[in-house]
């Protein structure tokens, strides 16, 4: 069973997106979830200001 937070549309495409234990993400699953995540990812990363690399 796909956790609650993962959407109806993994729902709906269990067989495309869901690995073969059905609860993972299948490799199709993981890429469209990158995709559907990145232009927040970069929103916030912008909004952070900070363009050189963090270091120890």
């Amino acid at each position: 069973m796909p956790a609650p937070s993962s959407g109806a549309e993994f729902r709906d495409r269990a067989d495309e997106l869901l690995g073969p234990d059905g609860v993972h993400p299948s490799p199709q699953g993981y890429a469209e979830h990158a995709a559907r995540m990145l232009p927040s990812l970069v929103t916030a990363a912008r909004r952070l200001g900070r363009t050189d690399p963090v270091t120890a």
